[in-house]
């Protein structure tokens, strides 16, 4: 039987039919020839049904068909599919903003493009309404709709959300615990009983995490042991729910213990490793300390302490294992840190990747170690910050990659970033009128690190660009301002820096026009990572001339004295002149200046006043060149260029002018701010921010001279925000604007990202600053400023409100907005100071003073560092 059976076997194969074509029809998923791979049978064969069989499983195991079958005729093997239709669109309706519903589409695992079936769509219900009911929703109904579009072969699936009720913890219990305020308690539970007044922004609504739920036991252990605790056991959760009104009750059995403190902190270290870090090194800065309180916190951070101070050694795989030695009776705990150091860690390679226009040379460079370096965690973290710090990047990660036990490569992963800016706008302000700018700023030219910055404004048509009076009428640009500058941060990838500019401005002061052109280098070297020293060398010839009260239209030539010598003669408009009475003469009021308050009939009043100086400034040939050296050191440890949220960023610098020149004085200045990331410890993405200036202005002799635009003045953006630009200014014995010869203000910020992935946020502000001056009874004697001469007199200012900040397109964008401020509330500025709003603000506003009390109700600059 046997032997019939397999000569009738051998006979069938001897006459099986040989495939002469392989044919794959309806497929439009994947090419012919991809499934003629996974067929797997090829022309020339002789026909296997058993390997038909395997072919359609595995075709069909694509999951890209409902059906498959297989024919054959005439030597021809053809292969038909019935495709399943493909997702044409995926809408949810009924939850969820925009950003929202781009998350749920991203994990509900169906999107457009894919093929459909049930058990995807049966998947994808499943999975939104696991996500609804961690969002706290529970009893959500999902209705989805699936509409046949081209003729089946594609499908639109709609998802129609009803959204289920969210149960509400409404009291929470813990028997047995006497010891822990409930708030402490719940600190770091995900439910928890609701607030009051829960649903404001901040507070806690109640909602009910049931997939959290499981995990809240050992949470509210882990704050017990943040607070001594180290017996306390904390019972599973029972969960009482009235589905009627979807209020729930939870409740917890609690066995506290005993509260400990710390007796003392110890380390375990091999014989091998024990003279490499002292105890008092490992115990430094530590945040247990012997005889406080037990906390379980304290000792998870100091392990990451330590484990970095041992990789700084280059130990990377050092292991910090903490362990506890109880004593119940006296409730006290030793901490005992075992630490394995393993191998040395040499690095291997640093790898760049993800830099499509940065130049690697420009990367490495800011990187602290190199091929062939011991390991450092600390220098890994310092090269990261520096990456982030030069701005290039808009995200920078070092990964570690483990070769062997003793080496790795370094992973250093960037995503380029938006350092350049090309703009061109036109905008309007009541000061300079229409403005077109336009500019092209480049951090990184060509990806090369190189800087290179081309700019020009011009202004004209603003409140104070036309004056008409009896004798004077024109028409001028209230603004020209042009520079050119360029910077290599380092040189032929050295630690030195050179920067040169070029700039020319013509722009109208409130009560001058001022022209100037100069030029400059700076040469600059790299001392730490975070310090540099930077020695610039600037010459300038600077005009002021056309002397005008801006907002009356007023001439006031009597501002010739702080440019001229000897005896000036000037004539005002007189403010009693009533024209009907017909021309009269000009009386020369030097003789008998008296008079000159009730003359009704003189059109015009005639002054004399004394030049301060020895020589005259005045005009283009007489104007002033001012030359000067400015060494100054620039610190920065800040962890991002434009949003800080840790660090501190401090420039100290001494401007030295007199080297040559008409300028004689030196001029002291710093700057700093302080960056502190809040969000550890309120949960919420705040960043407190303190930011302080100051400065002073030393002159030789009293009778050297001083240019108006060399003194310290207030106002704007960068000093005190809410008074207009530069309007904060001491005022002399005429009431005339002369600045001030020392400046401190400070400022404290508190800011939220309202739009973290739009780089947008919100801050709240308080502004308050001092300008000093000499003087006595509020009139500044500009003559004495910066000697050791005459009384000294202090202004001050301040300001809160709030400020949008924005990583724009264009370019970083301040939008201020201020609502109270601080100073005197008569137009101008003499007396006492106090708080005062709106009302108060628009009403000095409209007195026309403006001389040094100009609120201004809203702010704008670009290209600013937050």
């Amino acid at each position: 039987m046997r032997l019939l059976l397999l000569i009738f076997c051998m006979f069938s194969l001897s006459f099986a039919e040989v495939i002469q074509s392989v044919k794959v029809n309806n497929i439009t998923y994947m090419s012919e020839s991809l499934a003629k791979d996974i067929i797997n049978i090829k022309s020339g064969e002789k026909l296997d049904y058993g390997k038909v069989d395997a072919a359609i499983l595995a075709l069909y195991k694509q999951g890209y068909f409902n059906d498959i079958y297989a024919t054959f005729d005439n030597g021809i093997l053809q292969f038909f599919v019935k495709e399943k239709p493909a997702i044409a669109s995926i809408e949810l309706k009924g939850y969820g903003t925009q950003s929202e519903k781009e998350t749920i589409y991203g994990q509900i695992g169906i999107k457009k493009g894919d093929t459909y079936d049930d058990i995807k769509l049966d998947k994808a219900l499943e999975t939104l309404k696991q996500m609804l009911e961690y969002k706290g929703y529970y009893g959500s109904v999902i209705e989805p709709s699936v509409v046949e579009l081209s003729e089946g072969r594609a499908v639109a699936i709609t998802l129609n959300v009803n959204r289920g009720d969210t149960i509400i913890i409404e009291k929470s219990y813990y028997e047995g615990a006497t010891k822990l305020p409930k708030r402490k308690l719940e600190s770091l539970s995900a439910n928890k009983q609701r607030d009051f007044m829960g649903w404001l922004p901040g507070l806690n609504a109640g909602k009910l995490m049931l997939g959290e739920i499981e995990l809240d036991s050992l949470r509210i252990q882990d704050s017990y042991m943040r607070n001594g605790f180290l017996d306390a056991q904390v019972s599973n959760p029972l969960l009482s729910v009235n589905m009627t009104n979807h209020k729930a009750q939870l409740y917890y059995n609690v066995s506290e213990g005993e509260q400990y403190k710390v007796s003392g902190i110890s380390f375990v270290i091999d014989s091998e490793h024990k003279d490499e870090i002292t105890e008092e090194e490992l115990k430094k800065d530590l945040s247990a300390k012997i005889g406080e309180v037990f906390n379980i916190q304290n000792v998870r951070d100091d392990s990451q302490r330590i484990k970095l101070k041992v990789a700084d050694l280059g130990y990377a795989y050092v292991a910090v294992n903490p362990d506890l030695k109880k004593n119940a009776e006296k409730q006290e705990v030793e901490v005992v840190f075992h630490i394995d150091f393993g191998k040395k860690v040499r690095i291997n390679d640093v790898l760049i990747t993800g830099n499509t226009r940065t130049g690697d040379r420009i990367i490495r460079r800011e990187i602290l170690i190199a091929p062939g370096d011991i390991y450092s965690l600390g220098k890994i973290q310092s090269s990261e910050i520096a990456l982030k710090r030069i701005g290039y990047f808009e995200n920078v990660r070092i990964d570690e990659r483990r070769i062997s036990e003793d080496s790795m490569d370094l992973v250093v992963n960037v995503t380029e970033g938006r350092t350049g800016e090309l703009t061109f706008g036109i905008g309007y302000g009541s000061f300079y009128g229409l403005m077109v700018n336009a500019s092209v700023n480049e951090r990184n030219l060509f990806g090369s690190g190189f800087g290179a910055s081309l700019y020009a404004n011009v202004s004209f048509g603003g409140d104070f660009s036309f004056y008409n009076t009896s004798r004077t009428s024109f028409f001028t640009a209230t603004q020209q301002a042009f520079n050119l500058s360029l910077t290599n941060p380092r040189i032929l990838d050295s630690k030195w820096s050179l920067s040169m500019n070029l700039y020319y401005s013509r722009y109208l002061n409130y009560v001058y026009t001022q022209q100037s052109v100069g030029g400059g280098f700076t040469v600059g070297r790299l001392l730490l990572p975070t310090l540099r020293l930077n020695v610039g060398y600037d010459i300038n010839k600077t005009d002021t001339f056309g002397f005008y009260n801006l907002y009356t239209g007023q001439a006031q030539p009597q501002y010739q004295k702080y440019y001229d010598s000897g005896n000036i003669d000037y004539t005002i408009n007189n403010p009693n002149w009533d024209g009907k009475q017909g021309q009269g003469q000009t009386q020369d009021c030097t003789t008998n200046p008296s008079s000159c308050g009730s003359i009704t009939n003189k059109e015009f009043l005639k002054y004399r006043t004394q030049g301060l100086w020895d020589r005259s400034y005045s005009g283009w040939d007489n104007a002033p060149i001012k030359s000067s050296i400015t060494p100054s050191l620039v610190f920065d440890n800040t962890d991002d260029y434009y949003f800080p949220k840790n660090g501190n960023s401090t420039t100290l610098s001494l401007n030295i002018a007199g080297i040559g020149g008409d300028v004689y004085y030196t001029k002291l200045y710093a700057k700093t701010g302080f960056y502190f990331d809040i969000s550890k410890w309120t949960k919420i993405d705040l960043i407190a921010r303190y930011k302080a200036q100051g400065g002073y202005l030393f002159r030789y002799s009293p009778n050297h001279f001083l240019p108006l635009n060399d003194t310290f003045y207030m106002g704007g953006v960068g000093t005190i925000r809410g008074y207009s630009s530069y309007s904060i200014t001491p005022l002399d014995s005429d009431g005339l604007r002369v600045g001030g010869d020392g400046i401190f203000t400070n400022s404290v910020e508190l800011s939220y990202g309202l739009i973290p992935s739009a780089k947008m946020r919100v801050a709240l502000y308080a502004d308050y600053g001092i300008l000093t001056y000499h003087g006595a009874n509020g009139a500044a004697n500009f003559k004495q400023y910066g000697t050791i001469y005459g009384n000294s007199s202090i202004l001050a200012r301040g300001a809160a409100g709030v400020a949008v900040e924005w990583v724009s397109p264009m370019g970083p964008i301040v939008i201020v907005i201020p609502m109270l401020w601080y100073g005197p509330t008569d137009p101008m500025g003499i007396g006492p100071s106090k708080i005062f709003s709106y009302g108060t603000a628009n009403d000095i506003r409209a007195s026309g003073g403006y001389l040094t009390n100009y609120p201004s109700f809203f702010e704008f600059t670009m290209g600013t560092r937050f």
